[in-house]
């Protein structure tokens, strides 16, 4: 009986601490990806099939708001112009994060394609130009509290006060857990439990990824300083009036993950395999996204006929450019034409006179690889040597 009691006590207790560390301090993401035969025994599965899971647990936040966005002018009744924060009250705003899986050809001959990533890596894999901040600025009344359940709890029967508690809280070093693990081919596994037979048994391609990125909060967002004027009823009530209240910034750090496979079986004795994995956090993974090459390679992965139709726009109006160059720097046609060939967008064979029809054939081709050829070209065509 006393065994049995402490049993559950000890049960009781982990799950006590099990749901206080799920506080809102910080996100949850996982993906797992199977493609052939998944036989395992934790969880238990049995399947030979495409499967795809993911999931998400990450806090929203009402009240924030864009602080390079939200700012404006407003006159007041007196004839002066003050700056405003305009709340977007009542709107729920979470921090971002980005997964995509890609599967094309048959069982034998797959392309397999994956994107893994969360912060400023996944708002710059989204397709934003230039320099992006996915921190979230939030306006409130009161201090923003992360704490679990579980630490409050703590803090509350030691007397800790709640200021310290905050401040400590914020300034404390918080692990980053983020981990891949991918398995092409055949992959048998032993835990020892189930005596000399595998409990997990796996042909083909599969992945899992796992992401539990800490959250941060600081106080004010940015640089800034100025107090933020609350919009209410359409009425603006400024500092002076008592009404501004506190802001924090609110941000993930960024974490990337990607995958790209392409393998052959239909011969065996000719099989072929390419196989290409990417892991980063912190500013290397921010930088890589950055790279308007890796954001284009993301985008033909996640969304081939967006893709397609944006290269084909892109190509035709680089096409169009460089012919119109073309035409009116006669004296350099020659040199220009030279250019293209050894860029492979025309034939070896093409003569200055065939050269605009010739350059046309790339319209259609909604790729970006020769969106990059073109664009070098007509850089070129502008200052030929």
């Amino acid at each position: 009986m006393k065994f049995t009691f402490i049993s559950r006590m000890v049960l009781i207790l982990f799950g006590a601490v099990v749901s206080g560390c799920a506080g809102y301090d910080r996100a949850f993401l996982a993906t797992k990806t199977n493609v052939g035969l998944d036989i395992d025994s934790k969880p238990p599965t049995a399947e030979i099939t495409i499967a795809r899971k993911e999931m998400a647990i990450l806090p929203t936040f009402p009240g924030a708001f864009d602080n390079a966005q939200s700012e404006h002018n407003s006159t007041t009744t007196s004839g002066s112009v003050q700056s405003e924060k305009k709340e977007t009250s009542g709107k729920e705003s979470t921090l971002p994060v980005l997964a995509s899986f890609g599967l094309e050809g048959g069982f034998f001959n797959p392309k397999i394609t994956g994107h893994f990533a969360g912060g400023d890596a996944a708002v710059y894999l989204a397709g934003e130009d230039g320099e992006v901040d996915s921190t979230l600025c939030l306006a409130s009344e009161k201090k923003i509290d992360m704490r679990s359940p579980l630490l409050k709890f703590w803090h509350w029967i030691t007397f800790t006060p709640e200021t310290d508690a905050l401040e400590q809280a914020r300034a404390e070093v918080r692990p980053f857990y983020f981990a891949t693990d991918t398995a092409f081919g055949v992959k048998v596994a032993w835990s020892g439990t189930t005596g000399p037979y595998p409990d997990a048994l796996k042909l083909g391609y599969n992945r899992k990824e796992f992401a539990s990125p800490p959250i941060f909060i600081n106080k004010g967002c940015g640089s800034e300083t100025k107090a933020i004027t609350t919009i209410t009823e359409g009425k603006a009530e400024n500092a002076a009036n008592g009404s501004a209240v506190e802001k924090w910034s609110v941000k993930l750090p960024s974490f990337y993950a990607s995958t790209h496979n392409e393998s052959d079986f239909g011969y065996f004795f000719n099989s072929r395999v390419k196989h290409l994995q990417f892991f980063a956090t912190g500013q290397a993974a921010a930088v890589f996204a950055k790279k308007a090459s890796v954001r284009r390679v993301a985008f033909e992965n996640m969304a081939p006929e967006a893709a397609n139709i944006e290269a084909i726009n892109l190509n035709q109006n680089l096409v169009s450019e460089t012919n119109k160059i073309f035409e009116a720097n006669t004296s350099k046609q020659s040199v220009i034409l030279n250019e293209a060939i050894r860029l492979e967008l025309v034939p070896k064979e093409t003569s200055t006179s065939s050269f605009k029809n010739a350059l046309n054939s790339n319209v259609k081709t909604g790729n970006y690889l020769i969106s990059t050829k073109l664009n070098e070209l007509r850089i070129f065509a502008h200052n030929p040597n």
